[in-house]
């Protein structure tokens, strides 16, 4: 007598599907943990204090995919504003929309995380 070795399994907008159990790959979602983060600028406070804006030094891959996904559907100034507050948080989203900042210094600071965003996503290929 053979064992069975598939499984009918639902694919979205779909009838069920025989796969076979080894094929699947059963993933374990991760607890997040308080990650080392790297200075990506700093300027003067309302105060004349200097605070430092930091991002992740590494981007998780579903932070990445997701921010791909935004620069595929949404126009370049809606999905780098999403990138910019989904890094930085709303405290360096909101610190860069009041400093009112020359473009290149803009454009270095967009430059600097998207490089860390996108490395980040290719690091692991060919491993």
């Amino acid at each position: 007598m053979t064992a069975n070795t598939s499984k009918p399994r639902k694919v979205a907008n779909s009838a069920p599907v025989e796969v076979p159990v080894a094929e699947i790959l059963k993933l374990k979602r991760r607890d997040k943990v308080e990650q080392e983060k790297v200075p990506v600028f700093a300027m003067e406070d309302e105060n004349g204090v200097e605070q430092v804006y930091y991002m992740p030094a590494k981007i998780s891959r579903g932070s990445a995919l997701k921010l791909m996904r935004v620069l595929t559907r949404e126009p370049e100034v809606i999905a780098v504003s999403i990138m910019l507050e989904e890094i930085l948080g709303k405290d360096g989203l909101d610190a860069l929309e009041a400093a009112d900042l020359p473009d290149e210094d803009f454009d270095a600071i967009v430059d600097k995380i998207q490089t860390l965003v996108f490395g980040a996503s290719e690091e692991g290929k060919g491993n």
